[in-house]
């Protein structure tokens, strides 16, 4: 017997990381009827400033984290548009992003 678990039930842990730009990431908007829709990272370029934490390695975003805040400003459940309005105009050099991310996710470096 095989049970799908929905992505909403699934129990997040928070990590921060502390990314400069350009960040190296691929971010996608969830469907609207997806209790846990918001934004979702898919895709992290391995030598991108988000593969690499600027102050400690665990700051890495990796895909499946979900943006929660960006700057200490809340984003979630938010649009696509919404993130990339609180990122592209950061007037720093770094962004720092509050994500959520599946507790069993196991990073591996290479």
């Amino acid at each position: 017997v095989v049970t799908m678990v929905k992505p909403s039930e699934v129990p997040l842990g928070v990590a921060i990381a502390n990314v400069k730009k350009p960040m190296g990431i691929i971010l996608e908007e969830l469907e609207e009827d997806d209790p846990s829709a918001g934004v979702m990272v898919v895709q992290v370029d391995p030598t991108g400033n988000a593969a690499i934490g600027l102050d400690d390695p665990t700051e890495s975003v990796l895909p499946g984290d979900r943006v929660l805040m960006v700057n200490d400003e809340p984003c979630f459940p938010g649009t696509f548009d919404q993130v990339m309005d609180l990122i592209l105009p950061a007037d720093t050099p770094t962004v720092e992003l509050t994500l959520g991310r599946p507790l069993d996710t196991v990073e591996v470096r290479f």
